[in-house]
């Protein structure tokens, strides 16, 4: 471990950014893939060789896609939209196929139980909710905004599909719950348990639970990632349970489509680098991962203490590199203390405090799609994951993932969904506050701090050993609090 640091550290020059040179590269690449920009840094290949290695082959690659796996694709995509049609004709609008992006977090199986994608947050407000009025309030909300109606329906397999199926027995009183305050268990041990529990069959995935605890309230939110995503499931909840402030207003809820011609024609650009992404998703190095003995459902609850900003901005100053790159740095620490364990794995929430006087720091999200570097400690590791997401940014590699994931997830049935291993897992970090307004409130009670986390990280232990790599973003919210 020290001969591998001390060698790297050689090598790499944390106050110098990028070299010239290499600067040059990656304006020049532009959309170039990241594993030929690292062939570049470490083999010292022409820029315009690399640009035109790239174009032909992914010219070629496209060729030989077309070729092989259009007729395929074609079949499946027929069968899926026949049962489509078959679904709404017979049906009437009570059932509906479900969106595959999320139908993937819906897949049961023996080693993939559906409390792997539960996402647990939980809201703390400064005096007592009325349970009785957040019900009526989150009926109303389910009857007048379309969105909220997925609220009302149950997942289940048709036809090698997942379907949305309305709940005829649907009510708030099942979903919206109070609970007794834990007697000995601390909040840490009561999430831990919640996050482990399975919702019920043919309800609709998601609940709030409302504990009670003096002058305090604590809403625990447990929502199935089959719902949403994490922006669609932040902003869901909001605009569910918050009050409306017209000098805060709530963000909408992101569609998932190019919202205009310019991200459509940066995402076709990427799309066209595709043959050179796939194969490097295969040769990412193994033992560069994490792998976990014997895992097993049960999942470990941990908190930070709070990350106050002026010496977090210190620190990124000093080590030339973004909060971000932090952040990911606490979650690689995570993955080394957690994962390595016989029979835990992780989640990990920092509560954010809402009380602020300055404005909160807040991390973008960044997907990483790059081994983790598990063999470094302290600042070696955040000068490589910085070299890391600086090479990201000069790639395509993320929307490409985003493409495979919603183009093959959105024509195979379950059944071929399911040979597809989760070998290789991709990462990142978000900071669910940052959607919130500070000045939030439940009822006319202020909100003091919120968190949430979500527990994917146990695919990694999973199915290592699989042939088959599936690259589905795995959220991972971490959120951070702002000293004011």
């Amino acid at each position: 471990m020290a001969l591998a640091v001390e060698s790297w550290m050689k090598r790499y020059d944390p106050r110098d950014p990028i070299p010239s040179c290499k600067a040059r590269v990656i304006r020049t690449l532009e959309m170039s893939p990241l594993w030929l920009y690292r062939l570049y840094l470490r083999k010292g290949v022409l820029p315009a060789l690399i640009r035109c290695s790239v174009f032909l082959y992914n010219l070629v690659g496209w060729v030989v896609i077309l070729c092989v796996f259009s007729v395929p694709y074609l079949l499946f995509l027929s069968y899926r939209l026949g049962v489509c049609l078959w679904l709404r004709c017979r049906h009437r609008g009570e059932v509906k196929l479900m969106d595959a992006s999320d139908g993937v977090f819906a897949l049961r199986s023996v080693d993939r139980p559906n409390s792997k994608a539960i996402v647990v947050s939980w809201i703390a407000v400064d005096g007592c909710v009325d349970i009785l009025n957040l019900k009526e309030r989150i009926r109303k909300r389910i009857q007048e905004d379309r969105w909220f109606q997925k609220l009302t329906f149950s997942s289940q397999f048709r036809l090698g599909y997942l379907i949305w199926k309305k709940d005829k027995c649907f009510s708030v009183d099942h979903h919206v719950k109070l609970i007794a305050e834990p007697e000995k268990a601390s909040l840490e041990d009561l999430l831990e348990e919640l996050q482990c529990r399975d919702f019920e069959v043919d309800r609709s995935p998601w609940e709030i639970l409302v504990l009670l605890s003096g002058e305090k309230t604590t809403l625990i939110i447990r929502w199935h990632h089959c719902l949403a995503d994490g922006p669609g499931m932040i902003n869901g909840l909001s605009r569910l349970i918050l009050d409306e402030n017209p000098t805060s207003p709530i963000r909408k809820i992101p569609k998932r489509m190019a919202p205009n011609l310019k991200t459509l024609y940066a995402f076709l650009k990427s799309i066209f680098y595709l043959p050179t992404i796939l194969p490097w998703l295969f040769l990412i190095p193994d033992g560069n991962r994490l792998s976990v003995t014997n895992p097993t459902k049960r999942k470990r609850v941990f908190f930070s203490d709070p990350m106050p900003s002026d010496p977090l901005k210190r620190t990124a100053k000093k080590l030339a590199c973004t909060i971000n790159d932090i952040f990911i740095s606490c979650v690689v620490q995570g993955y080394k203390k957690t994962l390595l364990r016989p029979t835990d794995t992780l989640s990990v929430g920092i509560p954010v405090s809402l009380h602020r006087d300055s404005p909160q720091i807040c991390n973008r999200l960044s997907v990483v799609r790059a081994p983790l570097p598990v063999a470094f400690d302290g600042e070696a590791r955040i000068h490589e994951i910085r070299k890391m997401t600086r090479c990201l940014k000069a790639s395509p590699d993320i929307l490409c993932g985003y493409a495979m994931h919603h183009i093959l997830s959105n024509v195979l049935p379950s059944w071929v969904s399911k040979l597809i291993g989760w070998a290789k897992v991709a990462g990142c970090v978000s900071n669910v506050a940052s959607l919130v307004p500070s000045n939030a409130r439940i009822q006319d009670h202020l909100v003091s701090s919120l968190c949430g986390f979500a527990p994917p990280l146990l695919d990694i232990g999973d199915s290592l050993s699989s042939p088959f790599a599936n690259f589905i973003p795995a959220r991972f919210p971490l959120v951070l609090k702002s000293s004011g």
